[in-house]
């Protein structure tokens, strides 16, 4: 009877975390693709904006 009621209680907890990790993940992946598609980079990339070339070459072509 024990051994029914471990399993049964490691197949909840198999069950509960197959259901939590998509939860977690697919509003990080909906995060980062729309962070993706509106032109900011990944937190490890370095987004063009905020580099000084980039910002100081539409002043020295406006010259």
């Amino acid at each position: 009877m024990s051994l029914y009621f471990v399993l049964g209680k490691w197949y909840l907890w198999y069950v509960g975390f197959m259901c939590l990790i998509p939860a977690i993940g697919l509003p990080l992946l909906v995060w980062a693709f729309v962070r993706t598609s509106r032109g900011d980079m990944l937190p490890g990339e370095q987004s063009p904006r905020d580099t000084p070339s980039s910002v100081s070459t539409p002043s020295d072509e406006a010259k």
